[in-house]
């Protein structure tokens, strides 16, 4: 068979043809082909044939052109890879399309797969999913960490994703989201101080309604709770506020915040101020009182107040006896 016979069938693709060839043109020796051509099933069993027909090439450059032939018909595959939609992707999915490769960089997965263009998978020792990290920047997704095979957390492109939405936690082996966070451009006022906000955050209950809401800002190069956060009850009901102020001019008077809680009727049953500093953040008993507190009775009335001094109490009125 000629030069031209061959490049014939090597550029036209098709296994089918190159099986053909190979019983009649020939390739490195009969051990190598036969382990080159077990890469193309239809050609088992040619690489003797083959080898016959390279000894019988007319040169060396020849023989040179005929090998680099066969190594790219090799490597090309001869015809079109497997595809598999990506959102179907499974670990037996990607042991059918390409050989795992050690990931020495993610923590998350020992073995990676990189999906074409798009996405690439790890997976843990035993097979099981552990993240996906999406190429493509104009998903709204850009990445899915899993723990034992579920959802632990996912990272959104939130210019894209819908209610610009950042990330999101999931309970320990469920489907259910623990917390959500989206991104925020704005403004709050807090007793005239505008403070930069940059976050709106939302945790849940294992049965999906909220337990607290609210937004993070920026007040002194420091990432802060700013304004009123909510939280509730497993059922759904406001049980305390938590009110966060920064005064623009407060000298000697430091951020504060005002802690609300509720009757079941949604009025609230008394207000109380602190310092917002680290004992704030410490607990309830390490908190420093400041200033007024009220205290209400369950028709909303006001039958109580004690005022607070360095974190004392020194006086004590009854209301509407």
């Amino acid at each position: 068979m000629n030069s031209l016979d061959f490049y014939l069938a090597l550029f036209g693709g098709c296994k089918r043809d190159v099986a053909r060839v190979a019983g009649k043109v020939g390739g490195l020796t009969n051990c190598v082909f036969t382990g080159l051509c077990g890469a193309l099933p239809e050609a088992k069993g040619k690489g003797g044939e083959m080898q016959v027909a390279y000894n019988k090439a007319n040169s060396g450059m020849e023989k040179a052109v005929f090998i680099l032939g066969v190594f790219a018909l090799i490597l090309s595959g001869c015809g079109n890879p497997k595809r598999v939609k990506q959102e179907h992707i499974t670990s037996d999915d990607a042991e059918n399309i390409i050989s795992y490769v050690t990931d020495s960089i993610n923590p998350w997965g020992n073995r990676i797969l990189k999906f074409g263009n798009d996405s690439v998978y790890a997976f843990n020792e035993d097979s099981v999913i552990s993240y996906i990290l999406y190429l493509d920047t104009t998903m709204a997704i850009k990445r899915i960490i899993f723990e034992n095979g579920k959802k632990s957390y996912i990272e959104y492109n939130p210019f894209i994703a819908k209610n610009l939405i950042q990330a999101e936690y999931f309970f320990p082996d469920t489907n259910i989201p623990s917390h959500q966070y989206y991104f925020r451009d704005s403004i709050i006022f807090t007793e005239g101080n505008p403070i930069k906000v940059y976050q709106y955050g939302v945790s849940y209950h294992k049965n999906g309604k909220i337990e607290y809401s609210g937004h993070q800002g920026v007040f002194i190069a420091n990432g802060v709770a700013v304004g009123v956060w909510h939280y509730y009850d497993s059922l759904g009901f406001l049980t305390k506020t938590h009110n966060y102020i920064y005064p623009k001019d407060y000298g000697d008077f430091y951020p504060y915040v005002i802690v609300s809680e509720y009757f079941l009727n949604g009025k609230p049953k008394w207000e109380k101020l602190y310092y917002n500093n680290d004992s704030f953040d410490a607990g309830e008993e390490y908190r420093i009182p400041i200033r007024t507190w009220k205290y209400f009775s369950e028709k909303g009335v006001l039958y109580k107040t004690e005022e607070y001094e360095n974190g004392e109490l020194i006086k004590t009125e009854k209301h509407n006896l």
